[in-house]
């Protein structure tokens, strides 16, 4: 559950304050929405972009492969064309790594709002669908997924890395690197630094 002291002062506000309030969060709500699905859209148009090229570029290397007999003229198409979609192959990865942890931002957000939500109405709380905390095991309930040992291989970058050392700490154990290592924590860190406080279990 939310920590009390992070809860909003429903009873020190009159009725005006409290509907303005309301407005402001549901515009939020809204504009957290849409900036998920714009990611969301952002990643299918990379992925589908890709996904053509590494196609046409394998039936490209196919038909030349065929004609050049797979002489000379092959592998000086292949290490022409072969660097290109290398690049843009870990241009995409770095992208959806970026569209990931912006994507589990704005779900965080979005849970803090439907906890806003769970303050005013409780009764209303069995019947949300997602989570109304902002911590790691929201980030999952939003998704409609539990925690496993498996999770790990089904996320990349930040996303990944949380669950790595989520399933270390499970394991009373910490993890077998020393420090922290490029990304983890950074999610956390970039919200709390825009002053967010934690509403985790």
């Amino acid at each position: 559950m939310a920590t009390d002291e992070h809860r909003f002062p429903i009873e020190q506000i009159g009725d005006e304050r409290l509907r303005q309030a309301v407005s402001i969060m549901t515009t939020e709500h809204f504009t957290l929405q849409g900036g998920r699905g714009n990611i969301i859209s952002e990643v299918n148009g990379r992925l589908t972009i890709f996904i053509g090229a590494l196609s046409s570029s394998l039936i490209a290397l196919g038909f030349v492969g065929q004609s050049s007999r797979f002489g000379h003229e092959f592998r000086a198409f292949a290490l022409s064309i072969l660097p290109a979609l290398l690049f843009i192959g870990i241009a995409t990865l770095g992208r959806l790594a970026q569209c990931n942890r912006e994507t589990a931002l704005y779900s965080r957000g979005i849970n803090r709002i439907r906890h806003f939500y769970g303050e005013l109405a409780p009764d209303l709380l069995p019947y949300f669908t997602q989570s109304t905390h902002d911590d790691f095991t929201g980030d999952l309930a939003g998704m409609g997924l539990e925690w496993s040992p498996w999770q790990p291989l089904f996320f990349s970058g930040v996303r990944g890395e949380r669950l790595e050392r989520s399933a270390w700490g499970r394991a009373g154990r910490a993890p077998p690197h020393l420090g922290d290592p490029p990304g983890a924590g950074a999610l956390d860190s970039e919200w709390h630094r825009c002053g967010h406080p934690r509403h985790g279990h």
